[in-house]
């Protein structure tokens, strides 16, 4: 039957506690055992106080049932906690208000039985705390009544067989973060995501804040199944770390990126997806060392994202299918190196410190920006790309050339070719 206590509840356990009614407390229920006890759970917990808790120091907690546990703005402390049955079925809520929320052992078991469901729905903290506060459900839900106050902590791997969500001000994740069965990774962060491990998602990777959110990124991202997306709708990211962003020929889609000072290098892998910047990558000295797009089947610099890096490469691995596409100023100290089907230049292209621009296009690259490169510009192409000029292309340094190997080039307007006593090799020159 239900039991209210007036007060205090402690419970000191060397065996089981069947819990098959709801216990309420106006203080705090402690389940203070530290040996060999253990909690059968097939009922719910609230505290009623105002910051009392729910404690449990080391019971592992087994559910037998849905079961939430509750508190007027105390914490809560777990344990192990597991699922009883043959099958992840079980799902536990915690509504914490604004106490903190700590589990400091594993929740389901990792190439065991998960559990079916972590719903944490308020907290004002969140923390899966040391190596083992491995999570293994079938979905993690935190923040779903109202965002985390603070941080939600990941210190152990956290494997979901489904969707994760998750609303808080800040994230911290020192861990691996897995998802399978198609599942999707949502975060909303109105502080900083610190992504410190890996995530790889079966689904979509959305950071879907528009207000104050940023990402710290130190880690790689990667989505598994075909057409899964990355997505950051307009968090800035801090690159802290060399790393990549990789789907299985899904969408990538980035707002403003910037390097943490120490020349970072960021390389996209979209197969038959398309990327887009709509934001600028990089900035005036403090550049990142590298942007490498291996490939996708179109790359678009929207008119905000201005391209300020030490080197640029587009197409490393496979042809660019469709278009890359400028729409704002490019500024590269160093190399850039494209390898695409068509080109649109709509903003200037600039290389210094010797930089020069390489160019492979098998259909048209429309030149409708003026190319300022201290190094030497070549259009390498043999076999079907053209070239449609409507502005010019000058060389800086002494004796960088100005070369097309076989492109046949359109004037589309009164242009000049310039160099610093480089040489100038075109093939076919045509009149619009």
């Amino acid at each position: 039957a239900p039991l209210s206590a007036g007060g205090t509840v402690t419970v000191t356990n060397s065996g089981v506690v069947d819990l098959n009614a709801k216990l309420t407390s106006a203080g705090t229920v402690h389940f203070d055992d530290t040996t060999t006890g253990s909690i059968s759970l097939g009922a719910d917990i609230e505290t009623t106080d105002a910051s009392s808790a729910i404690t449990v120091d080391e019971a592992p907690i087994s559910l037998v049932a849905d079961v939430s546990l509750t508190t007027n703005d105390g914490n809560v402390t777990l344990d192990e906690i597991l699922d009883d049955a043959a099958d992840s079925d079980r799902t536990l809520t915690i509504a914490a208000g604004t106490g903190a929320v700590v589990v400091d052992d594993n929740i389901g078991v990792n190439g065991g039985l998960a559990l079916n469901e972590l719903d944490i729905q308020s907290a004002g903290d969140v923390h899966f705390t040391g190596a083992n506060a491995t999570v293994d459900v079938n979905s993690l839900t935190i923040g779903s009544a109202t965002a985390v106050d603070a941080d939600v902590e990941f210190d152990a791997a956290v494997n979901v067989a489904g969707p994760v969500d998750i609303n808080t001000a800040t994230l911290t994740l020192d861990a691996a973060l897995t998802t399978t069965a198609g599942g999707t990774l949502t975060v909303t962060n109105s502080d900083i995501a610190d992504l410190n491990a890996k995530i790889t998602a079966a689904g979509s990777v959305h950071f879907d804040d528009a207000t104050t959110g940023s990402i710290s990124l130190g880690a790689d991202i990667q989505t598994t199944d075909p057409g899964s997306e990355i997505t950051v709708d307009e968090a800035p990211i801090t690159l802290v770390a060399d790393v990549s962003l990789t789907t299985n020929d899904g969408n990538v889609t980035l707002d403003e990126v910037l390097d943490d000072g120490a020349s970072r290098t960021l390389t996209l892998t979209a197969g038959g997806g398309n990327i887009l910047v709509d934001d600028n990558f990089g900035a005036d000295g403090t550049e990142p060392a590298a942007l490498v797009i291996e490939s996708a089947a179109d790359v678009h610099f929207t008119a905000a994202a201005t391209i300020d890096v030490d080197a640029l490469t587009i197409g490393s691995v496979s042809p660019i299918a469709n278009d890359v596409e400028f729409d704002a100023a490019a500024n590269v100290d160093g190399p850039v190196d494209i390898d695409t089907n068509t080109l649109t230049l709509d903003a200037p292209l600039t290389t210094i410190a010797g930089g020069t621009v390489t160019v492979t296009n098998s259909g048209v690259a429309g030149l409708n920006a003026k190319i300022t490169s201290a190094g030497t510009v070549q259009f390498d192409d043999a076999t079907t790309g053209s070239i449609s000029l409507n502005a010019d292309i000058e060389t800086t340094d002494a004796g960088s050339a100005i070369t097309v190997d076989e492109a046949p080039i359109t004037m589309i307007d009164t242009i000049t070719l310039t160099t610093n006593n480089g040489a100038i090799t075109l093939d076919e020159i045509l009149d619009d």
